[in-house]
């Protein structure tokens, strides 16, 4: 996350100093101020970041810190619901009569949100689920 910070920060150091610093200083000393500038904000920001790392392992608590209970629980959260409704859609393609069309057309859509959430939106769009591809069931 740091290295996205970096590159914009540092354009704008640059662009600060070369609008703010005398025409009167060599190109050299304009050098030597802009990486001190960069050096400093860089070590700003790997602090910020260091910082927000302990905040998060002194909020959620360290994986070594946490009941192996607790951390089988939070892992298994999302594969469980995963296969609840991938088996929920397959039933229901199965068995026709006992779904709605809207039932089934909201339980393609939680799928839909569930498999984004694992794979990422692009890969879903890769495989051509766009949510307008909804299932439409006989009567």
């Amino acid at each position: 996350m740091l290295d996205l910070l970096i590159s914009p920060v540092t354009s704008i150091i640059k662009t600060v100093l070369n609008k703010t610093l005398p025409d009167k200083i060599s190109e050299k000393e304009k050098a030597a101020i802009s990486l001190e500038a960069e050096r400093l904000v860089i070590t700003e920001l790997r602090k910020e970041e260091e910082n927000f790392h302990q905040f998060f392992l002194q909020y959620e608590g360290a994986a070594k810190d946490v009941p192996k209970v607790i951390v089988i629980l939070r892992s298994s959260v999302r594969p469980i619901l995963t296969y609840i409704l991938a088996g929920t859609f397959i039933y229901g393609f199965l068995h026709p009569s006992e779904f709605t069309t809207e039932q089934m057309s909201l339980i393609w859509n939680l799928n839909l949100l569930s498999l984004g959430f694992w794979y990422g939106e692009r890969a879903m769009k890769n495989l051509g689920f766009t949510g307008k591809n909804i299932i439409k069931k006989e009567k």
